[in-house]
């Protein structure tokens, strides 16, 4: 029976949650694309794709 460390458990998750950000990201950059202009311009690394995700949503949470 394997067992594994809680650090391993949320590398995997992190790992999980990332990838869903990457998505995310992309599809609201396909969907901006259809726009005549943006209002902001967010660059980043992939890495900080859940970062971003956030920030994205504070600020359309702001309105």
């Amino acid at each position: 029976m394997a067992y594994f460390t809680e650090n391993q458990a949320r590398f995997a998750a992190n790992n999980i949650y990332a990838s869903f950000a990457e998505q995310s990201l992309r599809e609201s950059v396909n969907k901006a694309k259809s726009y005549d202009r943006f209002d902001i311009f967010l660059s980043h690394s992939s890495k900080d794709a859940v970062l971003i995700l956030g920030v994205k949503k504070l600020l359309e949470n702001q309105g």
